[in-house]
């Protein structure tokens, strides 16, 4: 059956991004709290909040970057968790999403917003127990990061999903 959810990877299989030799994930948990947004729907200290992921961003590695847009409204969490699966993804957190956008920014598009998904369990519960994931967004005011998007909710064609996968 063919993917009518998805569209192809708009990096074009040349995305790419080399962990810096100094890398250090406690700088970008900082960054993370200062380009906060704070309401009473999610915890106030990102880089806290946001601090564990599956699997961990090593000093000095390359890693493939992959964009793939949401193309139908009304597209669930574990649908995208399951396409990026079949994509290779390896999860590294919202530090890695930070990470690519403060090295590529250039790769981001106006008006769009780049989810970066992780494992439910891995993912950290507000005050209310529902699981947040973390995005980026490019809009007239510039830059938002924001860690309220709701695991639950529902994608559409305003939403492109971010892949860190092996070089191939």
């Amino acid at each position: 059956m063919e993917n009518t959810k998805f569209g192809k990877d708009l990096l074009e299989g040349k995305g790419a991004l080399t962990v810096p030799v100094d890398f250090n994930s406690g700088y970008y948990n900082k960054i993370i709290n200062k380009r906060k947004r704070c309401n009473s729907t999610y915890h106030c200290d990102l880089g806290l909040y946001f601090r564990d992921s599956s699997d961990k961003l090593i000093p000095g590695k390359r890693y493939g970057i992959k964009l793939f847009p949401v193309l139908e409204d009304n597209v669930t969490s574990n649908e995208c968790l399951a396409f990026l699966k079949q994509q290779g993804i390896i999860f590294v957190g919202a530090q890695g999403l930070l990470l690519l956008q403060d090295k590529k920014p250039e790769i981001f598009l106006k008006d769009k917003y780049f989810v970066y998904l992780e494992e439910k369990d891995f993912l950290p519960k507000d005050f209310s127990g529902r699981r947040r994931l973390p995005f980026v967004h490019l809009g007239s005011r510039g830059w938002t990061f924001d860690g309220s998007a709701n695991f639950d909710r529902r994608w559409d064609s305003y939403d492109v999903l971010v892949c860190f996968c092996e070089l191939e």
